[in-house]
């Protein structure tokens, strides 16, 4: 029982960067199955910056500071792999790669994270070639449709997140409000909802949770295993995967109409220890488009590994 597990202090081997591996897709619902946002690949790199890490000391309200480098891809198709007419295409084709740096400042009760990212729609998102590459691999029929995808289009984002501990009524339960605001060529939204914790965790700023298992760290446990709920209403302004460009025409491709408002909820599990973090999710959303049959499902696993030593203050 969790109850019955004492809570000491854990000294461990403290690290200053972790490199991470997130894949996303809709056929992780252990069914065959490609439809709408149908995979996501995700490389982040996050570490100890010196220049802001100097600055923290155990009475300061800013308690570390960590920055990440990311680089993604996202893909996006109909409902049908035939879909290549206007009434057939209920989600636009579409990509989007890109290349983003952020940082994470953690305070005692919440985090903030910011970040800004570059990266390209339509053609030069490589969607088309690196998703018939995966299929011809796991011997699936090719969408037919791709010549209609949303064209190409510059991608520059801002991104703010704001996290808040509202709720800690026991060490194996917490709550936070979560905020963001995200604004750009390509995206442009707002969203707000709760995070839930549910078992052996860290405080945010030595969490798994927001990748801050590096740096100068003391633990409560001598592992992090725990459930998290997170739903979330989201307003999205534009999406230019669902609309094609912001700027310039659209001729040739076959973009759709925004939903404005929609409901996303995500489960999942993480576990850390020593180098090693691990996650599993699985995440249900409202429709984005208006015209798509069926809400979005797709779950996700992670990996992260943990490298160099910390050196200590002097």
């Amino acid at each position: 029982m969790l109850a019955a597990i004492s809570f000491g202090i854990h000294a461990q081997n403290n690290y200053t960067a972790s490199l991470g591996l997130i894949t996303e897709n809709d056929s992780y619902r252990w069914k065959e199955n490609d439809r709408y946002y149908t995979n996501g690949i995700f490389i982040q790199l996050d570490y100890i910056p010196r220049t802001f890490q100097q600055k923290t000391t155990p009475d300061s309200r800013l308690k570390k500071v960590t920055t990440f480098y990311t680089l993604g891809q996202m893909m996006f198709t109909p409902g049908r792999r035939s879909a290549k007419t206007t009434w057939q295409i209920d989600r636009p084709y579409a990509g989007y790669l890109f290349l983003q740096k952020g940082f994470s400042f953690f305070y005692k009760r919440s985090v903030l994270q910011s970040n800004l990212n570059i990266g390209v729609t339509g053609r030069a998102s490589l969607a088309k070639p690196l998703q018939n590459l995966m299929h011809d691999a796991l011997n699936y029929k090719h969408f037919e449709g791709w010549q209609y995808q949303v064209k190409d289009e510059i991608g520059l984002n801002l991104q703010i997140k704001y996290d808040y501990t509202l709720l800690q009524p026991s060490r194996i339960i917490d709550v936070a409000l979560t905020t963001q605001v995200t604004a750009g060529t390509i995206f442009t939204n707002t969203s707000g909802g709760f995070i839930v914790r549910l078992g052996l965790f860290e405080q945010a700023s030595q969490s798994s949770f927001y990748n801050a298992r590096i740096g100068n760290n003391q633990y409560k446990h001598k592992a992090e295993w725990y459930l998290y709920f997170r739903p979330q209403f989201v307003y999205q302004f534009y999406n230019a995967t669902v609309q094609g460009r912001l700027l310039g025409n659209n001729d040739g491709s076959m973009p759709g109409e925004l939903n404005h408002g929609i409901y996303e909820q995500q489960l999942g599990f993480m576990f850390a220890k020593n180098r090693w973090e691990a996650m599993i999710n699985y995440t249900l959303k409202q429709k984005e488009v208006k015209s798509m049959k069926s809400n979005e499902r797709y779950g996700a696993f992670g990996l992260a590994y943990k490298f160099g030593r910390l050196k200590q203050k002097p």
